[in-house]
């Protein structure tokens, strides 16, 4: 009991804190020495409950826990935002729609239309995928520095989960570059053989982009026209909740 009353006490003074807190910081909050709290931080960073920007830097709350429970992110303002938008472009093409946001090196879906098709694609809330083969993780991926992006593509944990994956640093620039021209991602069959998608950059009122939504589609159903046309409409929607949330760049 005593390790889980200090497990607690470590992630409520990131609450009460509202911050990213260092080992000495969470040391003074809570009381714990030091080497206590590097313990238990390192072993809650590594299951996702806690991350750290840097090797050496402070830590932050991690998304993990939005794997939990539905109401947690049901209670963020970008879901509450964009839920009506999805739900409005969900009926008008009669396919899913996701709405995912960026956890460290991986992407988390936080919100989900479903659809009443006999053929479904996709996971729920709180799953995790990788950024360089999901289209709306390419979206962030368009965020980074070549550093950054240099680091995940040369790490050997980054390999194809299909045929069509993008492993090459090179070639995913050149993905990125089509971005900055169509406004939108794809993932064909990166993923999951069988599952195309397209996904478009929901702004904050500072121009980062915070989320990104995407249009889910078995690949059977999908044609050149259906393309265009939902690559059109998702770009709408993610504009509509851009909107909403404030930017005003557009």
């Amino acid at each position: 009991m005593e390790a889980i009353d200090r497990t607690f006490s470590i992630l409520e003074s990131f609450l009460e804190n509202n911050e990213e807190l260092s080992i000495s910081e969470l040391a003074k909050s809570t009381g714990l020495s030091p080497s206590v709290i590097h313990r238990i931080v390192t072993s809650l960073a590594k299951k996702g409950y806690l991350t750290q920007k840097d090797k050496r830097g402070k830590y932050s709350l991690g998304l993990k826990f939005l794997s939990f429970s539905y109401f947690i992110q049901k209670n963020t303002a970008i879901s509450n935002v964009a839920l009506p938008f999805m739900l409005e472009l969900s009926k008008l093409t009669n396919e899913s729609v996701t709405l995912g946001i960026p956890d460290n090196r991986e992407l988390v879906v936080v919100e989900r239309v479903e659809v009443d098709h006999d053929l479904r694609v996709g996971g729920g809330v709180g799953k995790r995928a990788s950024l360089y083969n999901t289209a709306v993780g390419k979206l962030f991926l368009s965020q980074m520095s070549y550093a950054e992006k240099q680091s995940i593509f040369s790490d050997p944990s980054t390999v194809k989960s299909t045929q069509y994956s993008i492993v090459d640093l090179s070639q995913m620039e050149k993905e990125l570059e089509r971005f900055k021209i169509e406004g939108c991602t794809f993932d064909r069959e990166e993923m999951a053989i069988g599952i195309w998608s397209v996904a478009a950059p929901i702004y904050g009122i500072k121009g980062n982009i915070e989320a990104g939504v995407a249009v889910i589609v078995p690949t059977v159903r999908i044609n050149n026209e259906k393309e265009v046309s939902l690559s059109s409409l998702i770009k709408a929607c993610a504009a509509k909740i851009s909107r909403k949330l404030g930017f005003r760049g557009f």
